[in-house]
């Protein structure tokens, strides 16, 4: 299970952060943040299989964030497909 909180043109406190954060603190031991001028988002995700040290939120090269919740379980032959396909 995994939980996300994000804010957009908008700014927390680090105290606001930790109280909102605690409320779903039961949903993984894995956390990450984001915080810009635009967005401040936190996740933390429970890693039942896979790669442990995958960081959340995911940002692209561009600029783009995502915080997802869920798991792709063939992620690996998903990306061995892509570099066949190139």
């Amino acid at each position: 299970m995994c939980g996300f909180l994000g804010i957009v043109n908008g700014q927390v406190d680090a105290d606001t952060w930790k109280i909102a954060m605690s409320t779903i603190e039961y949903r993984g031991d894995i956390w990450g943040s984001l915080f810009s001028d635009s967005i401040q988002i936190v996740t933390n995700r429970l890693a039942r299989s896979g790669e442990r040290t995958r960081p959340q939120p995911v940002v692209n090269q561009v600029g783009g964030v995502l915080a997802l919740n869920g798991e792709i379980y063939n992620a690996k032959d998903l990306l061995l497909a892509e570099k066949g396909s190139g």
